[in-house]
């Protein structure tokens, strides 16, 4: 096998009816040399099995299975710890790839000297088998972003979409001169946090406006993540003290404006599952309580009266 230039670590739990597409997305790279692995987060169901039979041929392919569960920041991190190439991208299992898009992130990675590369994004909702156009329309050519524009864009409710949910390349020796890694104690939001890391240490941090990654919506019931706003928005609060961020108020004042914008996510979220339940009081409670949500729906309103009368 060729040196690898890019590993691609999919980390994965109760995947094994819908990792292929992940795998052969990444496998099916042009232009590039890859290894790729697999870290079972000791999968309940037979994602271990059912990998190993596929592409238990595939020579630059290996798959690791886990002890016990310890989320996707354990399992990312195993997978890191196994990499040899010089670049590391996450995928993870229900997501995929598009044709070219490791190409594309090395050379614009060599292009700025980046230590993270990311590109734009777009969503696949598989109930109605549609793909979402890009999701990132502020930046329209390849640019280097710094720490305040990266937790700026990074929360709900902005124009583009939360820039904590990208996925970049990591320039692996970057990671490891300055031992980041993803925080096993985070199940959700594990990503904004090694982003922010890796660029309170200084990373060259670059995006990309071509679409490149496609992130299955939670709706297709694929997710194994449970969603924790309350933890994420404690995580910004906690931030927002460290000794190597108090002393920047442009960037205190950003987290507490995440902060601020996950509790009015939590809260909107709180909303609509007191609608699907049939809790009316709660939500008309919400409702009246909350003028965002208020907004939130309004709009919603308007743009379906002004597609009927188009």
């Amino acid at each position: 096998m060729n040196t690898p230039e890019i590993c691609v670590v999919i980390p994965a739990y109760r995947a094994a009816q819908f990792i292929g597409k992940a795998i052969d997305s990444a496998l099916s790279q042009t232009d590039v040399a890859l290894e790729v692995i697999v870290v079972d987060d000791h999968c309940p169901d037979d994602t271990h099995a059912a990998v190993t039979a596929r592409y238990g041929h595939v020579a630059n392919l290996s798959v690791i299975r886990l002890d016990r569960n310890g989320g996707p920041s354990a399992a990312r991190n195993a997978g890191f710890a196994a990499a040899r190439a010089p670049w590391i991208a996450v995928l993870d299992a229900d997501d995929a790839f598009e044709p070219g898009r490791l190409r594309h992130l090395l050379d614009v990675a060599g292009a700025f000297a980046a230590d993270m590369v990311a590109d734009n994004v777009r969503f696949l909702d598989e109930a109605q088998a549609a793909l979402s156009p890009p999701q990132i329309r502020a930046i329209r050519s390849a640019t280097e972003i710094g720490r305040h524009a990266f937790v700026a864009a990074a929360r709900p409710f902005n124009q583009d979409m939360d820039y904590g949910l990208l996925k970049p390349m990591f320039r692996r020796q970057f990671l490891e001169d300055h031992a980041i890694r993803y925080d096993p104690a985070i199940r959700h939001g594990e990503d904004f946090k090694m982003y922010f890391d890796a660029m309170l240490c200084g990373a060259k941090f670059v995006i990309t406006p071509q679409p490149g990654y496609v992130w299955t919506l939670r709706t297709s019931g694929k997710s194994q993540t449970t969603v924790d706003y309350t933890a994420q928005i404690a995580m910004s609060a906690s931030l927002a003290k460290r000794s190597d961020v108090v002393g920047d108020g442009k960037l205190v004042a950003l987290l507490h404006d995440r902060r601020r914008a996950l509790g009015r996510l939590e809260t909107l979220n709180g909303f609509r599952h007191a609608v699907q339940s049939g809790k009316r009081v709660q939500a008309i409670r919400l409702f009246l309580g909350h003028p965002f949500i208020v907004r939130q729906y309004a709009g919603r309103a308007i743009r379906k009266v002004a597609r009927l009368i188009r």
